[in-house]
């Protein structure tokens, strides 16, 4: 339940970039239903571009290291979008790791006005 009402996508992702659980946010960006997402690549989700967008990102993880970052990503089905995401990795007990956390906010809004604030500060 809070995870499904929180303003920002959040989802588990396996060392096999395999999405295990993603929350509602999902179906609103995507507009694909959440069983239609789970169990699919991130690849074949997000699309090749912007995996490829977020590639540092994603082997920074998978080595063990939280990762933030801010960055125009190009998504398959959901246009190109100004995010701040945090991946978090899943240590399991014996220190392996066993998949990630996402959180993604769409700060595309945001970005777009502070870029046209700017201009009229020129």
């Amino acid at each position: 339940l809070v995870i499904d009402n929180v303003p920002v996508l959040v989802s588990y992702i396996g060392t096999d970039l395999r999405y295990r659980f993603v929350n509602i946010a999902y179906e609103r960006w995507f507009g694909r239903r959440r069983d239609e997402v789970v169990g699919r690549t991130m690849d074949e989700v997000l699309g090749p571009a912007a995996v490829e967008r977020l590639k540092p990102f994603i082997a920074a993880v998978l080595s063990g290291e939280p990762v933030t970052f801010e960055r125009e990503v190009p998504y398959r089905d959901g246009g190109t979008r100004f995010v701040h995401g945090s991946y978090v990795p899943h240590v399991a007990a014996n220190g392996t790791i066993e998949g990630f956390v996402v959180l993604v906010a769409d700060n595309t809004n945001l970005k777009r006005a502070a870029e046209e604030r700017e201009q009229l500060l020129r």
